[in-house]
């Protein structure tokens, strides 16, 4: 047992003398300031358009990684096909669109359109008020070629409606107004929701449980389990559009007070004649782009790797470099923090340890790198990635990620040398010997207490979190949140960039660690 201790100790000290005999500045020195730029200013220009999942900039960018992989000599997650660096996936939504009402020089973004067909333009012309739209409310009403506006209990309750009366009149353009709804608790909606019965329950659906984009297999769930998507379909030979409101705006629409309108509509039922008309229409208009279909997102994750030898063990470098594409002005959301940098991390990373590879240094564990698309849509790249890796996760030892490593904690000058560094199921072995590595090349500010907020942020809030939830050890370095994050203030020009050439070169130094030790 002794003779056994004393051989491995031995193999220990060889392993770490090894690593302390290779002249690290050699590599230290290629990562500088000015090579970082080129990535980020590359990365976060406006030719990539915010590297929105599925747009052209993302392609681009996409390219650009691919070609950098390229260059430094790493092999290729699928060599026989025309896109060799590129692992490519979809994702999948219910399609629906965008719609605005206009009136009185006023516009208002919040109707929601259903029906049958692909509509991509505007509609104008007079609309009348139809009340509840049962039949004593249509009789004597002047509805041919017409839009009406009629009162509804439920979403399919109208769908019903405006089905039966474009079988009995000319009429297939219809606003329904819908009672606004109350509070809901948007963690159970998906498991109680049965009807709708609001315009706010019917725009938590629309915008928050219809058109995510998910995974295949999370969509085809939804498909299975969720009843209200077949629900809400209109079946007709007619082109039937149907524009859902909160029922008060049925008062900008006429020339009365909405209190007024529903007491009319009320007192219709017991009149002999029909109430309905006194009501006076204004003119109107909306705008719909809608095109009712799944649609079919197409993106990629971006790998490469270099093999080792002598072991089949592996360690993942990754970093998402998709971001959110152009704001509702148009505006260009550039993602230098979030994340050209995190991206930019892993191609100088990339670099330097594929040169120490080519100059005779034995790595012991397969390095992959990888680029991660539509993380901003809900993490989707490393969750495909997980489900399908390049080699068994079985053989992963560690996944680093790279996300947000640019700027400054809250812009705060006092964290204008600081790096957060976080770790998950024994990522802590793999991390070890990161402050002793520090001192000696990089002279950072490595905390380990981002404050409760950035860590449940951080937890669940980046491409780490698809290996932490399957048990894979992991370790996060980020710089944290500020006020230009999202918006089009993040750009190249706000990066702390001797920090970042300093944290990239202490994660460096951490893969080349761990990757030379068994």
């Amino acid at each position: 047992m002794k003779i056994r201790i004393f051989l491995i100790s031995i193999l220990i000290s060889i392993t770490f003398v090894c690593f302390a005999q290779i002249d690290l500045n050699i590599y230290l020195n290629k990562i500088t300031v000015e090579s970082i730029r080129t990535h980020v200013d590359t990365l976060a220009s406006e030719n990539m358009e915010g590297r929105n999942t599925g747009e052209p900039g993302q392609k681009l960018a996409a390219r650009y990684i691919a070609n950098e992989f390229y260059k430094y000599g790493l092999k290729p997650y699928k060599p026989d096909s025309e896109n060799p660096y590129y692992q490519k996936f979809n994702l999948y939504k219910y399609q629906t669109g965008e719609s605005k009402i206009y009136y009185n020089k006023l516009v208002y973004r919040v109707p929601i359109y259903i029906g049958n067909r692909s509509i991509l333009d505007s509609i104008s012309g007079k609309i009348i008020f139809a009340g509840f739209a049962n039949k004593n409310d249509l009789i004597n009403l002047d509805i041919d070629n017409k839009s009406i506006f009629f009162l509804s209990e439920s979403v399919k309750n109208a769908i019903d409606k405006a089905e039966t009366i474009s079988n009995s009149y000319s009429v297939n353009t219809f606003v329904v107004g819908l009672p606004f709804g109350k509070e809901l608790d948007e963690k159970k909606f998906e498991e109680v929701i049965t009807d709708i019965k609001s315009f706010r329950e019917l725009f938590y659906y629309y915008h928050y449980f219809v058109t995510n984009h998910r995974n295949k297999n999370d969509f085809n769930k939804l498909l299975d389990q969720n009843k209200l998507i077949p629900n809400l379909k209109i079946e007709s030979e007619k082109n039937i559009k149907i524009l859902f409101v909160p029922e008060n705006l049925a008062a900008g629409l006429f020339i009365k007070d909405f209190k007024e309108l529903k007491k009319i509509t009320k007192s219709n039922k017991k009149s002999g004649k029909n109430n309905l008309r006194s009501v006076i229409p204004a003119d109107f208009s909306y705008e719909v782009y809608f095109d009712p279909r799944i649609d079919s997102l197409k993106t990629e994750n971006i790998i490469g790797y270099i093999d080792s030898d002598l072991s089949n063990e592996n360690v993942i470098i990754g970093a998402h470099y998709d971001h959110i594409g152009r704001n509702y002005n148009y505006e260009i959301n550039y993602g230098a923090d979030d994340n050209a940098s995190g991206t930019t991390g892993i191609l100088s990373i990339a670099e330097l340890i594929s040169q120490a590879s080519e100059d005779g240094i034995k790595l012991k564990k397969d390095i992959i790198f990888i680029a991660y698309s539509a993380e901003e849509l809900g993490l989707h790249g490393s969750d495909y990635y997980v489900q399908n890796p390049l080699f068994p996760l079985s053989k992963t030892k560690v996944l680093f990620n790279l996300d947000m490593i640019g700027r400054d904690m809250d812009d705060d000058p006092e964290n204008s040398n600081r790096v957060f560094l976080l770790e998950w199921k024994g990522g802590a072995k793999y991390i070890k010997n990161v402050e002793k590595l520090n001192k000696e090349y990089t002279n950072l500010i490595v905390d380990k207490s981002p404050g409760m907020k950035n860590r449940i942020l951080w937890t669940f809030g980046s491409d780490h979190y698809s290996y932490v939830k399957n048990g894979i050890s992991s370790v996060a370095y980020f710089t944290a949140l500020h006020d230009d994050y999202h918006t089009p203030r993040d750009t190249p020009d706000k990066l702390n960039y001797d920090k970042m050439n300093r944290i990239i070169k202490l994660v460096f130094l951490n893969m080349l660690d761990i990757s030379t030790k068994n």
